[in-house]
């Protein structure tokens, strides 16, 4: 089946930009609220989507679909994080890097800007913020992908919680060793 390509202007006019409690939606799937269920319904007819196992920050389910499974041009992949009572906390898309621009003028124009690092040459890092989600659009500088993630803020809070932790256990192992 050929895939079809869409603007990315069809997966943003998708995205609501109201807080998570009053129905935020992030490709048609409303966070804190959709199950795995409701994503493997809406997703499988279009494409391919599997469990991806258990999200250790979260502790619930994860699952990836193809992004040839969405109207939009340059999605490769989406992953879908939810809680233990199966609520949608987190999607995250991998695009084509060659979008970054078109998406990042989109998201300015829907979002409130928090901080941004986005040099003409180099990495990337655009955050955004909008009721209790954190939306981040990152890009490596020799990456062709890049990713746009919309997190709940308290489960990325316990995400930057225990990376934190884990470097400063790693730092503690390596001053041990002189």
């Amino acid at each position: 089946m050929p895939r079809v390509q869409f603007p990315v202007a069809a997966v943003l006019s998708l995205l609501s930009t109201v807080a998570w409690a009053e129905g935020f939606s992030v490709l048609g799937f409303e966070m804190g609220k959709t199950s795995p269920a409701q994503v493997i319904e809406a997703v499988g007819p279009k494409g391919k989507i599997h469990n991806s196992g258990t999200n250790p920050y979260s502790g619930g389910p994860m699952l990836k679909a193809e992004g040839a499974a969405f109207p939009v041009e340059g999605l490769n992949q989406v992953m879908f994080i939810f809680d233990p009572s199966e609520h949608l906390q987190a999607v995250v898309m991998k695009m084509d890097q060659a979008r970054f621009d078109s998406v990042l003028n989109r998201l300015k124009a829907k979002y409130h800007v928090v901080t941004s690092d986005a040099p003409p040459v180099g990495n990337k890092v655009v955050r955004f913020h909008e009721g209790t989600t954190t939306i981040e659009l990152s890009a490596l500088h020799m990456s062709f992908e890049m990713n746009v993630r919309y997190v709940n803020d308290s489960l990325l809070a316990k995400f930057e919680a225990d990376e934190k932790k884990a470097a400063a256990e790693k730092e503690k192992r390596e001053a041990s060793q002189f």
